[in-house]
C-alpha cells in the first residue's frame, strides 16, 4: 500500500503459501486502506466509552467501600485504616468480594431520620 500510516495498514495472511496472485493483491490493496481506516475509527470511538464505563464502575465501587468504612468508623469509633482492615477481614472470612461485603453492610444499615 502506498504511503499508508501505521493505523491505516491492514495485513492479510493465508495459511497456505501462494494464495494471493498479483490480481488478488491489487484488489486487496483497494480495500485495505478504507477497511483499516474504518477499523481504526471504530476502535478510537469505542475506547473512550469503555474507559469511562470502567472508570465509573471503579469510582462507584470505591465510593461503596468508603461508605461502608464510614459506617464501621462511626459504629466502632475507629479510624479509616482500621475500618478498612475490619471490612477486608470480614470479606476474607465470608469468602466474598470486598465490594459485596460493603454493599451488604450499607444495605443493612438504617438511614438516620431528620
Amino acid at each position: 500500500m502506498p504511503d499508508a500510516s501505521e493505523s491505516e495498514r491492514l495485513k492479510i495472511y493465508s495459511a497456505q503459501t501462494g494464495t494471493y496472485n498479483t490480481g488478488t493483491a491489487r484488489l486487496l490493496e483497494l480495500f485495505a486502506s478504507p477497511a483499516a481506516t474504518l477499523l481504526a475509527h471504530i476502535q478510537t470511538n469505542e475506547s473512550p466509552h469503555r474507559i469511562s464505563e470502567s472508570l465509573s464502575s471503579a469510582l462507584h465501587g470505591r465510593d461503596t467501600i468508603n461508605r461502608a468504612c464510614g459506617i464501621l468508623m462511626e459504629r466502632h469509633g475507629i479510624g479509616p485504616e482500621a475500618a478498612l482492615q475490619m471490612l477486608m477481614s470480614l470479606a476474607r472470612s465470608q469468602g466474598t468480594p470486598l465490594l459485596q461485603v460493603s454493599t451488604a453492610l450499607i444495605a443493612g444499615t438504617p438511614t438516620p431520620r431528620d
